[in-house]
């Protein structure tokens, strides 16, 4: 931007401009007025601006995207969506690492929304181009850039979405699943009984991780989810994925009694280990550690070869067991919203985008049931009009 300095008696003008090698630059010329001086400044602005010149930035895209979500998004949200602006700077500095953001024509951000969009879903493809939209909207607000490059710029995907693919067991699987591994877990397989809790709750691995015992409530028989568990620093906790994570559901007695059953072991095993506890951890196990992904993908793949599920859910994660619970209670009709709720998800968008398959597969269910019911009353009305005919 262009500045006037008073120096005597007289005015000077700077106007600021890049050169062909993108060093920062100055235009200045002295004038017997101010008003001289302004009317100066403003046309070699206008000039520079035609020439595009000004206030055209050289820092490189990865760079002052960085900047940005630094400054704007690290202290609003929470670290589950920091990691996201994490992989988008990832990818930028895969393709646009020393390019300098007032360089990026439109159709070199669509050829780079075309080639990210060939291995990623496109919701992923989306969010990446929503994260990068914003951050280039606020550079030219700055002045940073003359035109907005990923304006019209449409974000593609090879893949199905998340919900098209979406892995979980039936009633009967599930039911074989609950029978192995609540089939005498101890403290060497405390994973048992957190893939129990995955199935009984639908809570994220994380949120089960972070259970301590001062979360269950053994009188109104819930438990509270209000942290994770750090795995990269063991015996620390972090925050849920959002607010809404922030819950107490309701649990079954059976749940209740497993979790009783681990209680009686932890004191009597870590003690005899001499293995301390003080956070209170449900799921420490016989080495003094809580199972992380690792560890639960491994034993949930064993019980599924041991018991009989479909080979598509043969590799199922341990994810999916939230998928299962989230699946199971929509087929037995409880309400998306309570789900929604029961889940922590943001809002009840995020479960109906998620489920969106599992809600097709019962309309269509209750088509079927509307067609058979709608017979019936046909039927049901020629029975009556005959009955009345033979009296």
């Amino acid at each position: 931007m262009a500045t006037i300095t008073k120096r005597g008696k007289r005015f000077q003008a700077r106007v600021p401009y890049y050169a062909p090698d993108g060093t920062r630059k100055f235009k200045a010329k002295t004038f017997d007025t101010q008003r001289e001086a302004k009317y100066w400044a403003s046309k070699n602005e206008v000039v520079n601006f035609e020439d595009g010149t000004l206030y055209e930035s050289m820092e490189p895209l990865p760079e002052y995207f960085k900047r940005w979500y630094l400054t704007y998004k690290q202290p609003l949200v929470a670290p589950a969506s920091m990691k996201w602006y994490e992989y988008t700077l990832t990818i930028l500095n895969d393709h646009f690492a020393g390019v300098p953001i007032s360089k990026i024509t439109h159709d070199q951000y669509q050829k780079f929304l075309n080639e990210i969009g060939k291995d990623r879903v496109k919701a992923t493809a989306v969010r990446i181009n929503g994260q990068i939209r914003m951050a280039v909207n606020n550079a030219l607000d700055e002045n940073k850039i003359r035109r907005d490059f990923t304006r019209g710029a449409v974000a593609t995907g090879s893949r199905q979405s998340r919900s098209a693919d979406l892995k979980y067991l039936n009633a009967g699987e599930s039911e074989r699943v609950l029978a192995s591994v609540t089939k005498g877990p101890t403290l060497n397989t405390v994973t048992n009984y957190m893939i129990a809790t995955a199935l009984y709750t639908g809570a994220r691995l994380a949120e089960i991780g972070g259970l301590t015992w001062d979360d269950i409530s053994w009188t109104f028989k819930t438990i509270r989810i209000n942290k994770t568990y750090d795995w990269t620093q063991p015996g620390h906790f972090k925050e849920t994925k959002n607010m809404q994570s922030h819950r107490v559901i309701k649990v079954n007695d059976e749940l209740l009694t497993l979790f009783k059953r681990l209680k009686d072991q932890q004191e009597l095993g870590l003690n005899r280990l001499h293995i301390a506890n003080p956070q209170g951890l449900l799921f420490l196990n016989a080495q003094g550690t809580v199972p992380g992904s690792s560890g639960v993908n491994k034993m949930l793949r064993k019980v599924l070869k041991r018991v009989e599920v479909r080979p598509e859910v043969q590799d199922l994660s341990f994810h999916g067991l939230r998928h299962t619970h989230a699946s199971y209670l929509l087929f037995k009709g409880i309400s998306v919203y309570y789900i929604s709720k029961r889940l922590g998800h943001r809002d009840i968008t995020t479960t109906l985008s998620i489920y969106s398959h599992v809600l097709n597969e019962l309309e269509n269910e209750e088509s079927n049931k509307t067609l058979v019911a709608l017979t019936a009353m046909r039927d049901d009305g020629e029975e009556e009009a005959e009955k009345r005919q033979t009296r």
